[in-house]
């Protein structure tokens, strides 16, 4: 969550993948400029371990490159 923070600090846009985390227990942006991708339902959601019981962590994985890059894509256009 290190770089989340040094972004809400510099109000740089960002975007946050969440993993299996229960949304009333992630912390909430402080930035109005950042984007979240979370995939749900997950088989394994809510966790919050620190090491995943399922040995894979399938919340991030889930995650594809092509929705980031979507992501990005609509922030820099905003930003353009």
């Amino acid at each position: 969550t290190g770089p989340r923070h040094i972004a809400t600090g510099l109000k740089t846009p960002s975007i946050v993948l969440i993993g299996a985390t229960s949304p009333e227990v992630a912390t909430t942006p402080h930035n109005k400029t950042e984007r979240s991708i979370q995939k749900t339902p997950l088989r394994c959601a809510p966790c919050n371990r620190p090491i995943c019981s399922e040995a894979r962590h399938f919340c991030m994985e889930a995650i594809t490159v092509e929705e980031v890059f979507k992501k990005s894509r609509e922030i820099l256009q905003k930003r353009g």
